[in-house]
C-alpha cells in the first residue's frame, strides 16, 4: 500500500453562526481504503462531506488529495481533483442511456456526431471489470435504485476519481442489494486502489464494508480506529456518549444496545390478546393471523411489496378490510377510517414522517398536539396554556433535542421521529404501529428510539408492532416476530432464537 494517502484531512475547522459545527478534525484515507464516517445527527458528517465535495468551503485547515495541498471553490474543483460525492439523491439523467450517463461531459465523438457504440463498449467494460451486469444501452429510467448508484460510481471512476463519498448509499435498498453494494465496492476499492469514506448509520453495514471508522460527536473525531481493533458496543458508546453511559448506569432502562429484550413485562401465558387477527383478506393479504399482547414488541419482517405496510394500513382504517375477523381489547373491529381506528385507541406513525407524519410548518407543540387538540378546547376555543404544558410533560422525558416552539422542519430526524412518539404518547393508545421507526436516523439516536419503544411497551401495557428492513434493529427491539411474503405471513418466531441470516432466508 502507498504511503501517500488519497485524501488526508487536517485539522478542519468550521462555524455556522458563531456556533462551532466541526472542531479540528483530522482524518487520512489510504489506496484501497473503505473508512466509515458514522455519528449521530448533527456530528458534522454532512457538512464535513460537502467541505470534501467543494460544496463548502472550511473556515480553517488543509485538505490534501493524492499528497498534493487542495482548495476547492465548488463541487467541479473536487471533482478536477479526483474527490467524487455520490449522494442519497442521485444525479443520473433517467432518459440517457447507461453509458451515456457515464461518459457525460466527455462523450466520444465521430466528427461532430456522438459515438454512442464506443461509448457502449468502453461502458460494458469498465462495468463488467467490476462485476456490475448492467446492459450499457439501458436507459437509467428503468434500472434498480441499486443500479443508478453503481452507475454513479462507475461513472466516478471513469472521471478518474481518488476518492468516492458515499452518502447513506442504501437507505432506500433491500438487504440483497445492499449485499451487493458492498460487495462491489469493496471491489472497486480494492481493484482500482480507490480511498472511499462511506456515511452509514447501519453498523452491521459498517462492520461488512470498513476498514477504518470514525466517529464525530458534536463536530470533532472522538474515534479512529481499525475496525478489528473494537467491537460494535464501543462504537455505539463513542457515538452517544453521555447518553449511553447514564443508560449502562441505569437498572431500569429496558434497552441496551446489542442487548436483546426478550420477554414483554407482566405477560402471562393466559392473557387475553391485546389485539387478535384472524384469516384476514385485503386485496393484498392473504389468510394474516396473529396475536399480540399487552407489554409485548411483535416485529414485522419482510421486502418492499410483502404486504408489511398494507397490514398496518388496513389496522388504520386506509385499506378496506375484505374477510376475517379483528378483535381490539376483545371487542370486534372493522376498520373502516383513521378515526375509527384512534376510537379504538390505535396510533401509527408512518414511515415516511416527511411526507405524511406531520406539518413542517408548525411548531414541535402544534404537531404533538394535533390529533389530541378536542381534548383542551372549549366551544372552540383551544387553551394554549394546557396544550403547551400537557405536551412539555410528554417531550421532557424522550430527551427532545431543539426549540419545541420553532417549525418541526427544523429539527433532525431523530428529534422529529421522538416528535412522533411524544404525539403518539398523547393520544394514549393501547395498539401502537411504528412503520420503520429509525429509518434515516443516526445510530446514537436509534438506540434511543429502541429503549422509548421497549419503555412504552413495558412502562405503559401498550402493544407495539414494528416494521423494520434492518434485521439487526428487529432482533434487538422484538420479542417476537411475523415474515410477511407475497401478502402471506409467517407464525410468530422467538426474537432471542433467529438470526439475520434466518430472518432473510424466511423472507425470499
Amino acid at each position: 500500500m502507498s504511503e501517500v494517502p488519497v485524501l488526508e484531512v487536517i485539522d478542519i475547522n468550521k462555524t455556522y453562526n458563531h456556533v462551532p459545527v466541526l472542531r479540528d478534525v483530522s482524518l487520512r484515507v489510504d489506496p484501497g481504503q473503505v473508512r466509515a464516517l458514522i455519528g449521530h445527527n448533527g456530528a458534522g458528517k454532512s457538512t464535513l462531506l460537502r467541505i470534501l465535495a467543494g460544496a463548502e468551503s472550511p473556515d480553517s485547515g488543509l485538505l490534501k488529495v493524492a499528497g498534493m495541498v487542495r482548495t476547492f471553490s465548488s463541487p467541479r474543483d473536487a471533482q478536477n481533483a479526483g474527490v467524487a460525492a455520490v449522494y442519497q439523491e442521485l444525479r443520473l439523467l433517467p432518459e440517457l442511456t447507461v453509458a451515456e450517463n457515464i461518459y457525460l461531459g466527455q462523450e466520444a465523438r465521430s466528427g461532430v456526431f456522438l459515438d454512442r457504440r464506443t461509448m457502449a463498449r468502453s461502458a460494458r467494460q469498465v462495468l463488467e471489470a467490476h462485476h456490475v451486469l448492467i446492459d450499457p444501452y439501458q436507459k437509467v429510467r428503468y434500472l434498480s435504485h441499486a443500479q443508478r448508484q453503481l452507475v454513479e460510481v462507475i461513472a466516478a471512476l471513469e472521471r478518474n476519481a481518488k476518492v468516492i463519498l458515499l452518502d447513506e448509499p442504501t437507505t432506500a435498498l433491500q438487504s440483497e442489494q445492499i449485499d451487493d453494494l458492498i460487495t462491489t465496492v469493496k471491489n472497486i476499492a480494492y481493484v482500482g486502489q480507490v480511498g472511499v469514506i462511506f456515511v452509514s448509520h447501519k453498523l452491521e453495514e459498517v462492520w461488512a464494508i470498513a476498514d477504518v471508522i470514525t466517529v464525530l460527536r458534536d463536530g470533532g473525531v472522538v474515534l479512529d480506529a481499525s475496525k478489528d481493533s473494537v467491537d460494535k458496543e464501543t462504537v455505539t458508546q463513542f457515538i452517544v456518549g453521555d447518553a449511553y453511559d447514564q443508560q449502562q448506569q441505569d437498572p431500569t432502562n429496558n434497552s441496551i444496545p446489542g442487548v436483546h429484550n426478550t420477554s414483554p413485562s407482566g405477560e402471562s401465558n393466559d392473557e387475553e390478546p391485546l389485539l387478535t387477527v384472524r384469516s384476514v383478506e385485503s386485496a393484498v393479504l392473504h389468510n394474516i393471523s396473529l396475536d399480540v399482547k399487552r407489554g409485548e414488541v411483535l416485529g414485522l419482517y419482510g421486502l418492499v411489496g410483502s404486504g408489511r405496510s398494507d397490514f398496518f394500513k388496513l389496522l388504520y382504517g386506509l385499506h378496506p378490510l375484505l374477510s376475517g375477523t379483528i378483535y381490539v381489547q376483545g371487542k370486534s373491529y372493522h376498520p373502516r377510517s383513521p378515526r375509527d381506528a384512534m376510537n379504538h385507541g390505535i396510533a401509527y406513525v408512518t414511515e415516511e414522517r416527511k411526507y405524511d407524519g406531520f406539518i413542517p410548518m408548525l411548531s414541535t407543540i402544534q404537531n404533538v398536539a394535533l390529533p389530541s387538540i378536542s381534548r383542551y378546547q372549549t366551544a372552540g376555543w383551544v387553551h394554549r396554556d394546557k396544550v403547551d404544558r400537557a405536551v412539555n410533560d410528554i417531550i421532557k422525558p424522550l430527551n427532545l433535542r431543539g426549540d419545541v416552539n420553532r417549525a418541526v422542519k427544523t429539527l433532525s430526524g431523530g428529534n422529529q421521529q421522538k416528535m412522533l412518539f411524544a404525539r403518539t404518547l398523547l393520544q394514549e393508545p393501547q395498539l401502537v404501529l411504528l412503520d420503520e421507526p429509525t429509518k434515516g436516523i443516526d445510530i446514537g439516536a436509534k438506540a434511543e428510539i429502541h429503549r422509548l419503544v421497549r419503555k412504552f411497551a413495558s412502562e405503559k401495557g401498550v402493544g407495539v408492532l414494528v416494521i423494520s428492513s434492518e434485521e439487526e434493529e428487529l432482533l434487538t427491539v422484538s420479542d417476537r416476530i411475523i415474515v410477511f411474503r407475497g401478502g402471506f405471513s409467517s407464525d410468530a418466531f422467538e426474537a432471542r432464537h433467529l438470526t439475520e441470516t434466518q430472518l432473510r432466508n424466511l423472507a425470499l
